[in-house]
């Protein structure tokens, strides 16, 4: 749980898998748990069949009582007990060790944040934080109430706007985060620095999207010699296909290209679904849908 922060790329890049260890053993430790408590019925009832028939075989009258106390020294039941105790001992430690994982993300969040505000003022940093939470909030404020003004160009180097806002904390289905509130846009003093401009980082060039095999490796910890099968190994029909994901099998391909209308003029009256569905109301909610050319079209009508 401990933190480097010496090393905090490293930490942020291994955090997730981390994570994923621990969150899939305390599943485990809780189905262990639910395991050990049959087998304390199964021995509690096993053995009070047992202790029955011997009372019984004895000659010796019996109460419930003496049941319970039985079953409670019988060192059958003991041991099964024993074994529940540690199965749920072991699925708290865990469940702790999931819950200690949040904080080291805010904690890795806080170092992070430091670090930048602290070793590089006056240099452009990056705000992290979702669509839903903030810059939804934030397109809402820029177009205004009536739009008679249109909308306010925030982020135009030259003529943009300082945006201002309130943060509440706030705690809701177990989890605690920011809310962001009041935006507001003010005149800059002056338009952002060319130098500035030209040290942000694109991160559509930046990023870094592992293939299946290297998300694999990162979460499982399997090794590249391991095996499995690759998209080389695959033959071409059954390699993942690029752009708008298939909703059915590629062996249908045939039966859908069946469908599809012929293209006569290659013109299509506009506004209308070339496979007589209604355009935006059935956006993909049709086989058809999936090798449409009008697809673009659609989703735009639909409002998706």
């Amino acid at each position: 749980m401990s933190i480097n922060k010496f090393k905090l790329d490293m930490e942020c890049v291994s955090h997730a898998s981390m994570y994923f260890r621990y969150a899939e053993a305390a599943q485990q430790a809780k189905a262990r748990v639910g395991e050990f408590e049959d087998k304390l019925k199964l021995v509690i009832a096993k053995r009070n069949i047992d202790i029955r028939n011997d009372f019984i075989n004895q000659g010796t009258k019996f109460t419930e009582s003496v049941i319970d106390a039985s079953l409670t020294m019988d060192e059958d039941v003991k041991a099964a007990r024993e074994q529940l105790r540690n199965a749920q001992a072991e699925a708290a430690t865990m469940s702790v060790a999931v819950s200690a994982f949040d904080h080291r993300k805010s904690q890795l969040d806080n170092l992070t944040r430091l670090y930048c505000s602290k070793n590089k003022p006056g240099e452009l940093q990056v705000f992290e934080v979702s669509h839903f939470l903030f810059e939804k909030e934030l397109i809402d404020e820029a177009r205004g109430d009536d739009g008679d003004e249109g909308f306010t160009e925030f982020a135009d180097p030259d003529t943009g706007r300082e945006i201002r806002f309130r943060i509440q904390k706030i705690s809701r289905g177990g989890f605690e985060f920011n809310e962001y509130r009041s935006f507001s846009f003010s005149e800059r003093d002056e338009p952002l620095d060319e130098a500035l401009l030209e040290s942000a980082i694109s991160f559509d060039e930046v990023m870094l999207i592992p293939t299946y095999e290297e998300a694999q490796s990162i979460l499982f910890g399997v090794d590249d010699d391991d095996g499995g099968d690759s998209d080389d190994d695959l033959d071409e029909d059954e390699k993942p296909r690029k752009g708008k994901p298939s909703r059915k099998p590629a062996d249908d391909d045939d039966e859908r290209s069946a469908k599809k209308p012929e293209k006569g003029d290659g013109k299509k009256p506009a506004g209308k679904c070339p496979y007589g569905h209604k355009l935006g109301a059935d956006c993909d909610q049709h086989d058809d849908c999936d090798d449409c050319d009008q697809w673009d079209k659609c989703v735009n009508a639909s409002g998706k």
